[in-house]
């Protein structure tokens, strides 16, 4: 066990840091770990000393001791400590934009804190981690996992429920959770959508973490796979209309019935071209017998959210503006709540570039 390993105690005066004193005669390992950067706390009672290439963890045993418990070189450098979030069974995972990597625990046949360093292990990625490497990149891993997820759930697999308490910090100013708040999320956690809270007018979406989330390249929450466990349409549905000057008339262009999430479906929280299977069939089937035309997008053209690349597409499968336009607002009403901000103004760009291609 490691309390066993005499070695792997640490010890270090007031005033140090946990590895200042202990590292400053390992000065040949400098190549392997990279300039010291700090010390964090992640929990109380455990310290982590981050380098460039690697992080040691250490739970403090007494006043000026501890043991070295996990560590773990990093797959790229930083160049400042970053999160280490406390995870089930006594791991940890670390979170860099666009890299988790698990923590490994010290082996028990570890004699020496030298066995680790001068033994480098790769580092041990999540499956989101990994996929950027792999063809399809995180699209790919996504889909497979709201796959497993919904398998697993149509047999008959069910968390635990712990209903999550929201304060009035945890939204910002435009009414959606702040950052911190998803990354406090954890498996069977339940919380209500934000903009499907139970208005009357809007409906209600209750739903369940399914996995940790992460951090993506730019350090934005991603990876927060969520299953719907409640859905309630509105009570008193919108309607909008517009008006056509030329014909003078005015057509229904959106009626809410609330969020188009079905009961039980698996999907990535904000990030809604992430769909399950089943619904992106039905969104594929629905393009012939909703929109007049036999075209079809290419794979991930929408998601794309290039607005110069969707009209020229769009244009070259459509004779007429209003058939081209037609296609666009299917799949951004289908979207609906999910479409991000960015792909919003994309398929806005898209039809103005349209109603210039068309002239």
């Amino acid at each position: 066990m490691i309390e066993n390993n005499e070695d792997i105690k640490v010890s270090w005066k007031s005033g140090q840091s946990r590895l200042e004193q202990y590292f400053g005669t390992m000065t040949r390992l400098q190549s392997k770990l990279g300039k010291y950067l700090g010390e964090t706390e992640p929990l109380p009672g455990y310290y982590a000393e981050w380098f460039t290439h690697f992080v040691i963890l250490i739970k403090e045993t007494g006043a000026g001791t501890g043991l070295i418990t996990h560590y773990s070189y990093l797959e790229s450098p930083i160049d400042h400590p970053y999160i280490i979030r406390p995870m089930p069974g006594g791991n940890f995972d670390i979170l860099i934009p666009g890299e988790t990597t698990k923590m490994q625990r010290v082996d028990k046949d570890a004699t020496s804190i030298r066995d680790i360093l001068m033994n480098p292990t790769k580092p041990v990625l999540s499956e989101l981690s990994r996929s950027r490497r792999e063809k399809g990149g995180t699209s790919k891993a996504k889909k497979r996992m709201i796959l497993r997820k919904t398998r697993e759930f149509d047999k008959g697999k069910s968390l635990p429920i712990h209903e999550v308490v929201v304060k009035d910090s945890d939204l910002d100013s435009e009414g959606n959770y702040r950052d911190r708040f998803l990354m406090s999320l954890k498996p069977g956690d339940v919380f209500t959508h934000p903009y499907y809270n139970g208005d009357p007018r809007r409906g209600l979406l209750k739903l369940q973490v399914l996995k940790y989330p992460e951090l993506d390249e730019d350090g934005e929450v991603h990876g927060l796979l969520v299953r719907a466990i409640e859905v309630q349409p509105p009570t008193r549905p919108r309607k909008e209309y517009i008006g056509n000057e030329k014909e003078g008339t005015e057509r229904l262009i959106n009626k809410d019935y609330g969020t188009d999430i079905d009961q039980g479906e698996v999907y990535f929280y904000g990030e809604g071209y992430n769909r399950s299977e089943r619904l992106i069939e039905i969104m594929e089937s629905l393009w012939s017998g909703k929109v007049k035309s036999k075209w079809k997008p290419s794979p991930g053209l929408f998601a794309s959210c290039n607005a110069a690349k969707i009209a020229d597409e769009v244009s070259k499968g459509h004779k007429d503006l209003k058939s081209a336009i037609a296609s666009i607002n299917f799949y951004r009403n289908r979207a609906g709540e999910n479409l991000s901000k960015k792909c919003q103004l994309a398929m806005e760009k898209a039809i103005e570039l349209l109603h210039k291609k068309y002239k």
